[in-house]
């Protein structure tokens, strides 16, 4: 199923600015959603780096010039000293299971029922970003009511984002500064670290793991019972592609590069604990009540175990063994979902502080 590209407008000094979403969402919700996330990001104070000024908005960066004025009200808008060039981080939404180009020329489409395209690229260019995210990015320009918008379209798949940023201006003018030059130093704070290392879990199952910092892990029979048996040794992490990496090298396991890329699209459209299939996608639109979570490869984990002792009724004896885990870290519930190999069934992993 594609998404369905929906164009939201708000008034900034006699233009407006297009924001897009993808979400699988009503326009009026899409709206009331775009507003509470304003509310609860935060720009940070304005700091001079190099004559430049750093925008926060939700769990992206970027840098604008320091003379450049925030629009009060607008989380990250701006415009020029002369006041005739405004700017905006419009959107943020999804991939999806779209491809880059597929997303692209959708959107192009979506804003061809409301404005004039004066210019529009072929397809998406490669991009890297200030915080080294390979990306893709493509320029849409266009007009309405006299007021000429050019559109930075910018694709991160390993984050399983697109953002749209804008500058807008008069259509007998130019902007001050072309867009792409805010668009490239964009920083993503999504998937940036290790979310397993060093931190102790409570296990859906009714177990506990602790993975020290020192690479050693304890398993215990019985969370929250330090007198539980438990197993001891060695624990592997990876994550983001060097987990889906790990798992194809692991020839005995059988995963293939194809499997695995296949079903992180799939989930990309929205995932859901003890696993997604395509399916899941089509269910998370109905009434059921259940949640699509947001994904990304970034976000893919990696967790070997390899046990050497076992405790048990205050008896220590060898125990040679491998676990393998793998699945997704969720930010929204800071919780990982996993897929014990050994036992083919999911775990929920939650971090106990």
């Amino acid at each position: 199923m594609k998404y369905i590209l929906a164009i939201i407008t708000a008034s900034l000094i006699a233009v407006s600015f297009a924001g897009c979403s993808v979400f699988k969402k009503a326009p009026a919700e899409t709206a009331e959603e775009t507003t509470e996330k304003s509310e609860n990001s935060k720009a940070s104070d304005a700091t001079e780096n190099s004559a430049k000024q750093t925008c926060t908005v939700g769990d992206i960066s970027f840098e604008v010039p320091a003379e450049w004025e925030a629009v009060n009200g607008l989380e990250g808008s701006f415009t020029s000293p002369d006041k005739k060039t405004a700017y905006q981080l419009q959107g943020e939404s999804m991939l999806g299971s779209y491809t880059p180009d597929e997303f692209f020329h959708n959107l192009i489409d979506s804003y061809s029922s409301s404005y004039e395209i004066v210019r529009k690229e072929k397809g998406v260019s490669p991009l890297t970003t200030a915080d080294g995210t390979e990306c893709l990015a493509g320029r849409i320009e266009m007009i309405s009511s006299n007021t000429l918008f050019s559109i930075d379209v910018l694709i991160a798949p390993s984050k399983n984002t697109v953002l749209t940023y804008a500058s807008q201006c008069s259509e007998n003018n130019m902007p001050s500064s072309d867009i792409r030059d805010v668009t490239k130093t964009t920083v993503f704070n999504i998937a940036t670290e290790d979310m397993a290392s060093g931190r102790k879990f409570k296990i859906s199952v009714g177990t506990e793991i602790h993975l020290n910092d020192d690479g050693s892990f304890k398993y215990f029979e019985t969370s929250g019972d330090p007198e539980s048996s438990y197993f001891e040794g060695n624990y592997e992490v990876y994550y983001g592609q060097a987990a889906f990496d790990k798992i194809v090298s692991m020839s005995e396991y059988g995963f293939t590069k194809e499997e695995l890329e296949n079903t992180l699209s799939a989930n990309m459209n929205g995932y859901s604990i003890g696993g997604s299939s395509p399916m899941d996608y089509f269910n998370n639109e109905d009434s059921s009540g259940k949640e699509g979570y947001r994904i990304c490869k970034d976000s893919f984990y990696t967790i070997i175990m390899h046990t050497n002792k076992l405790y048990e009724n205050g008896k220590e004896t060898e125990s040679d063994g491998t676990a393998l885990y793998f699945g997704y870290y969720i930010p929204e519930i800071e919780q990982f979902d996993l897929l014990s190999v050994n036992t083919v069934t999911y775990t929920q992993w939650t971090e106990i502080k």
